[in-house]
């Protein structure tokens, strides 16, 4: 074996001791960059709002009357509706088109579902159907397909209820209507304090309409 050989034989113990020592001395350090680098990514995200979890819109008044015998009072924490007299059944439906965001930052929503807070309580009245639905200003008016609830239930307690059906996406063009049909004898009287409207965030990129 020429002399070269040799001394390179001797070094590779020294250059395997050297790079084992010198990996246990920089781990510390290298580990303390780590959790730095994490710990200020970390707080950065916390600083922003994230495009997730479940947007809450709550809606304290705005109803719109479908029957000219019923007049409404607001007060301070719910809307008080007054159904005048009738010789029989009454049916009128009460319609709330609520201010919700189509987009945030930059992606389209979708709605989820809706709690209605409400008093039904008198025998001669209930809730005869429930109504959620995404509608679009410029195609004709809702279709079933366009229903995220449509609940037939009838309902006569003081509760607030939470509807979910089937998620729809807001389009440029979307805004969401809740219609109330109420079904009544005689005169009646009954209470609507809050309706929450719930959200999602999608990963669809909202654009802004044609020019």
């Amino acid at each position: 074996m020429t002399r070269p050989s040799m001394l390179r034989m001797r070094s590779l113990p020294v250059l395997i001791v050297g790079l084992l020592l010198g990996s246990t001395l920089l781990r510390p350090a290298v580990a303390h960059v780590t959790d730095r680098v994490t710990h200020l990514f970390t707080h950065l995200d916390a600083r922003y709002v994230r495009n997730a979890g479940v947007i809450a819109i709550p809606v304290m008044d705005g109803w719109i009357m479908g029957d000219s015998g019923i007049t409404t009072t607001r007060g301070g924490t719910s809307t008080h509706f007054s159904g005048a007299p009738t010789d029989g059944s009454n049916q009128p439906t009460l319609t709330l088109v609520p201010t919700v965001p189509a987009a945030l930052y930059g992606k389209k929503t979708r709605l989820v579902g809706v709690e209605l807070c409400a008093n039904f309580d008198p025998a001669n009245i209930e809730l005869d159907n429930l109504t959620l639905s995404v509608e679009s200003s410029t195609e004709p008016s809702s279709s079933a397909g366009n229903n995220v609830v449509d609940d037939g239930t009838t309902r006569n307690d003081s509760v607030c209820r939470m509807y979910r059906g089937t998620p729809l996406v807001l389009e440029e063009n979307s805004y969401v209507t809740l219609k109330l049909r109420v079904q009544y004898s005689g005169a009646a009287d009954w209470h609507i304090q809050r309706t929450t409207f719930f959200m999602s965030p999608t990963r669809m990129v909202a654009d802004l309409p044609p020019a």
